[in-house]
């Protein structure tokens, strides 16, 4: 299981956490508005199987 941390602009997180919820092997998913202070961005975090890594990280 890979445990991944994005920082995502306000305006690309929704397109982020929608790509990560479309993905069968993305769980424990959780977007926090407003958490980045430097650049300023959302937080999103998510637990990947390792099946999965190669086509999350290839999406994002």
């Amino acid at each position: 299981m890979l445990h991944l941390r994005v920082i995502a602009a306000p305006d690309q997180s929704a397109a982020v956490a929608d790509l990560l919820s479309a993905e069968p092997g993305v769980t424990h998913l959780a977007v926090i508005p407003g958490a980045a202070r430097q650049p300023a961005g959302d937080l999103i975090l998510c637990d990947v199987v390792r099946e999965s890594a190669d086509h999350v990280l290839q999406g994002l």
